[in-house]
């Protein structure tokens, strides 16, 4: 299993924590390190064509939290309570007919 993810870099991070040396492959700051590592469309667009060419099943689980605000309907304790609970009921029943899906081949 692999987690990828797509987080707006300059909304979730501060302006401190983007500006901070941090030597990479990337360049010389956090903000470039989080740039390269988080997908955008095109970055899901282009896994998801290895995935479909090389017959790699996957799934994308959308969570969006980030820009969160004082407007939001939940805070992000009642969120992350939210979420585990039902985040897990999806993995479980995506596993579930994974399994079934093929079966056959394991």
């Amino acid at each position: 299993m692999v987690k990828v993810q797509n987080r707006d870099v300059e909304n979730f991070y501060s302006k401190d924590q983007l500006n901070s040396e941090y030597i990479s492959p990337f360049g010389n700051t956090f903000r470039d390190y989080r740039n390269e590592l988080e997908l955008d469309n095109e970055g899901f667009y282009e896994l998801n064509k290895v995935c479909e060419q090389e017959n790699i099943p996957w799934i994308v689980i959308r969570v969006i939290s980030d820009g969160a605000d004082e407007t939001a309907s939940l805070n992000f304790k009642e969120f992350i309570t939210a979420y585990e609970k039902y985040a897990w009921i999806l993995v479980k029943h995506i596993l579930e007919s994974i399994s079934i899906k093929f079966k056959d081949l394991l």
